[in-house]
């Protein structure tokens, strides 16, 4: 597994070497590497071969230009080996592109509520950096919330669901 960790949006960490060995032939060969996304970059380099051992640096880079959200991709390298099983060796490639601003969770439920007996569920903001709420808008007028006026790295917001007499799912 290539794993890339936590990186902020717009930021390319370094690239992870992955050490590739095989024992077999000595005319094995990794012949090429297919990658599922444009900002996953490689880099091959035989080190060793002789005595039907074959090594091989992999460097694997992400990009800057990787768009936030989870990283869960798979690498394929090609080999000549007859075996089929063997000719396509994958490589998990993980990590975590983050945005300067996230909200969690991403969704609210409000379950089994009716009449005047509101529910309240927060909201995580959280930012690279200090940062201020100025608005939050909602079409459906059943909801509530208070905007926080300060300045901070993380708000804990709390909205309540009021159903009243009306019957459905908010939007």
């Amino acid at each position: 597994v290539v794993q890339f960790g936590s990186v902020r949006v717009g930021q390319s960490p370094p690239p992870v070497r992955v050490a590739v060995t095989y024992a077999g032939r000595d005319d094995w060969k990794i012949t090429a590497i297919q990658s599922p996304q444009p900002y996953i970059k490689t880099q091959l380099k035989e080190t060793r071969r002789g005595f039907g051992r074959v090594a091989y640096d992999l460097w694997v880079e992400l990009a800057a230009d990787a768009p936030p959200g989870y990283l869960s991709e798979q690498i394929v390298l090609q080999t000549n080996d007859t075996n089929p099983h063997m000719a396509k060796v994958p490589l998990a490639v993980e990590g975590v592109i983050e945005s300067e601003v996230a909200v969690r969770p991403v969704s609210l439920t409000f379950l089994a509520v009716r009449g005047d007996a509101g529910m309240t569920r927060n909201i995580v903001v959280q930012g690279a950096k200090p940062f201020q709420v100025t608005g939050i808008t909602c079409s459906d007028a059943r909801f509530e919330w208070k905007t926080p006026g300060d300045v901070r790295k993380v708000h804990v917001i709390p909205v309540t669901f009021l159903p009243g007499d009306q019957v459905g799912n908010p939007q």
